[in-house]
């Protein structure tokens, strides 16, 4: 690294610092504060590092952080995945696989899929999970909900649950695809363990998908058609398109638009008698 960069490295970490409370990092208040954020030591015991070699850092001094030591720090400091990817890159690294920086849906995202409706449209993240979702979806999978969190993937739910086989016509069809999808981001997942597991948990519990997996298919997204058949909504075609989100692109939403106004006016029937339900309970 060049000098300007451990510079830069060290103005930027002391301006995130001091932009974090205390009470936003859940620290305990500790005597009376004269700078603003949290205080170096704070810093460097929450990332596991000693207190001198952390103000070395913010110093601008050459010291060389390893990836696993900024990705402590970008965890002690929560930062954003845009925030995460300008630390490691300063200090002139690659990121761990796995993204160290949580994901965060913003509540307009949410309020933005319940405009939605009822057009199904849901918060995906790079491995299929599916994050948050209006209820054009539940009108489709009623029992989503009540999954638990692990289950929640669109390729789990397409390869093992039977009503997915029952929803999509072409439902072979769409397992390959998904897995091809799924297949794209594993380069950069080799080290993530909960990718990895997802796709063990899967090839344990789907023939279809070990045979797909296997073939070593690559696939990336493209907006296209999906025909479904919902034993209340019908049988009908649905448009869908995803959309980057710009807060953290490791997270898009999916939206599919369907074309038929009698189809748009069955599952506001499905979604309207939903609620009613949930009133009555």
């Amino acid at each position: 690294m060049s000098g300007a960069a451990n510079r830069e490295l060290g103005k930027f970490l002391r301006n995130r610092r001091e932009s974090r409370s205390p009470n936003q990092m859940g620290i305990a208040p500790r005597g009376r504060r004269r700078t603003p954020g949290l205080r170096r030591e704070e810093v460097a015991e929450r990332a596991g590092v000693s207190t001198t070699w952390y103000t070395w850092l913010e110093q601008g001094r050459p010291v060389r952080a390893s990836r696993q030591v900024l990705d402590s720090i970008a965890r002690a400091l929560d930062l954003s995945a845009a925030e995460t990817m300008h630390l490691f890159k300063l200090a002139g690294e690659k990121p761990l696989s796995g993204s160290p920086a949580p994901l965060k849906i913003s509540p307009a995202y949410d309020r933005l899929l319940r405009r939605l409706e009822p057009n199904p449209a849901y918060i995906i993240n790079r491995r299929l999970d599916l994050l948050s979702w209006n209820k054009g979806v539940v009108a489709l999978l009623p029992h989503l909900d009540m999954l638990p969190p692990e289950d929640r993937n669109i390729v789990w739910l397409m390869c093992t649950d039977p009503w997915m086989h029952e929803l999509i016509p072409d439902w072979q069809g769409q397992v390959s695809r998904l897995t091809a999808m799924l297949r794209s981001e594993s380069a950069d997942a080799i080290d993530d363990p909960e990718f990895q597991y997802l796709i063990r948990r899967i090839e344990a519990a789907s023939p279809e998908f070990r045979q797909a997996w296997a073939t070593r298919r690559l696939e990336t997204f493209r907006s296209g058609s999906l025909n479904w058949h919902h034993p209340a909504a019908g049988t009908f075609t649905a448009d869908y398109v995803r959309l980057h989100i710009a807060d953290d692109p490791r997270l898009s939403v999916v939206i599919q638009i369907l074309r038929n106004p009698e189809t748009l006016n069955k599952l506001a029937d499905i979604i309207a008698s939903m609620s009613l339900d949930v009133e009555v309970a």
